[in-house]
């Protein structure tokens, strides 16, 4: 496969990876600030975030913003800020797959 088609497609080196995350909050009231303050520390390391949540939890995946790929520095920089946060509890986070691949 020529490189044109490699980057068409998002295969070897264009691969980009992302991940999923779940959490829960302890109090159903601070969901809009908790999900702002996670937005915000999420597109200030350069990753974007979609999803759905319920009253009490997220379920999101986390790319890259624009072209690229997230970095396991990245990941666990993700998973250090939700884990530290003492709003939320029951964090998950999934393995690094490929974004277009990988679902």
């Amino acid at each position: 496969m020529n490189k044109r088609l490699r980057k068409k497609l998002h295969k070897g080196e264009f691969q980009e990876l992302c991940f999923e995350v779940t959490w829960k909050i302890k109090d159903e009231s601070n969901v809009d600030q908790v999900l702002d303050d996670f937005i915000e520390f999420v597109e200030s390391i350069k990753l974007g975030c979609g999803g759905g949540c319920s009253k009490n939890g997220f379920s999101l995946g986390v790319s890259y913003l624009g072209r690229g790929t997230v970095t396991p520095e990245q990941r666990n920089q993700v998973q250090n800020w939700l884990l530290n946060d003492p709003r939320i509890f029951c964090v998950w986070l999934g393995p690094l797959r490929d974004a277009w691949y990988g679902w």
